[in-house]
């Protein structure tokens, strides 16, 4: 697998599994040459998946991937009896060199040089290693039964080029070597629905399913970058369908989603815009309204009070510090929201 920044390069060496720092009695080579198997794998139009499972005395383990136009979702299934811990993490080359690796615990971050940092340790939601090269952003979740009293779940580091802790497999080398973990704290919980000392009837049976997305990005991207990807990962664009109405059930509908407070449609000009843009509404009372942009992954850029009249009324927002790009400008006045695409140049 490539790991590819903005630029195109690649600056992936692994993507390392190991139990802890210098135990090497379980790695990828080690899964990848035992017995496994094929889910799926399958190209679509929209995206390629692809599914395996099978990691020695795990055969239930499973991991799938989920590649799209500059975004891949990987989803690991932990099946497995009672282990101590396992580390799931991205071995970066020498391409990664003078690049700088920050997480949420670590915001300013440190530079990856192949001499070891003192990083904070703790539970991630987002990671990043970004430099001219380019950048590479990456948001973490999971879904888990286990308690905390059961399991820690915690970042992992190693930034060394002669003696990595994490060298269990690769090219001896480790540059920003980074990732997750996972130790569990009870000697008898377990994941494997199926084991003889476990499965799902088992009051010592959990479920743990970690995942990871990994977008490309320009370079020398700043850490709001990864940030904003994990904040719209918690909160996902919300989509319902309804039955598509006649002509006249429309007509019936029409006054109980428009209104009363507005007595005509927003008008936005001119869109495209470059430094300026004219909202245009007219309004049934005076009254208080809200007109606030968004940006494609739904953080708030600009936001703006207004004490409308009666009538028509009209208003200016300043876009000059906004980045060019496609934003979504929300139009609140009484009980009625409108939603348009607006295009900065």
């Amino acid at each position: 697998m490539k790991l590819l920044t903005g630029n195109n390069t690649d600056i992936l060496d692994r993507h390392k599994n190991f139990f802890a720092d210098g135990k090497c009695i379980r790695d990828e080579d080690i899964f990848s040459a035992r017995e496994n198997a094929y889910i799926t794998c399958k190209a679509g139009p929209i995206r390629v998946i692809r599914s395996y499972m099978g990691a020695v005395s795990g055969p239930l383990m499973q991991r799938t991937h989920f590649f799209y136009q500059g975004r891949h979702n990987v989803a690991t299934d932990l099946r497995v009896h009672n282990i101590v811990s396992i580390n799931d993490a991205f071995d970066y080359n020498p391409a990664a060199l003078n690049m700088t690796y920050r997480n949420n615990l670590i915001t300013n971050g440190v530079l990856i040089n192949g001499a070891q940092d003192k990083v904070i340790r703790g539970e991630l939601t987002w990671e990043q290693v970004s430099g001219t090269p380019g950048t590479v952003s990456i948001v973490h979740s999971k879904t888990t039964t286990l308690k905390a009293s059961e399991a820690t779940f915690s970042s992992y580091y190693d930034d060394n080029k002669s003696r990595p802790a994490s060298n269990c497999t690769g090219d001896g080398q480790a540059w920003g070597t980074s990732g997750v973990g996972i130790k569990f704290l009870n000697t008898t919980v377990c994941t494997d629905p199926v084991g003889g000392d476990c499965g799902v009837t088992s009051a010592n049976y959990r479920t743990l399913q970690s995942r990871f997305t990994v977008y490309a990005n320009a370079a020398n991207a700043a850490p709001t970058t990864a940030s904003g990807y994990y904040k719209a990962s918690i909160n996902p664009l919300q989509v319902s369908f309804a039955a598509n109405p006649s002509a006249a059930s429309a007509r019936k509908m029409l006054p109980a989603v428009v209104a009363t407070s507005l007595t005509g449609n927003v008008t936005i000009y001119p869109n495209p815009a470059k430094s300026m843009v004219n909202i245009r509404y007219s309004l049934a009372a005076a009254q208080e309204v809200s007109i606030s942009l968004y940006n494609v992954i739904d953080q708030s850029v600009l936001v703006k009070k207004v004490k409308a009249v009666k009538s028509e009324n009209e208003t200016k927002l300043d876009l000059a510090p906004l980045k060019k790009g496609v934003y979504f400008l929300n139009f609140y006045g009484g009980n009625t929201k409108q939603v348009t695409k607006l295009v900065v140049e």
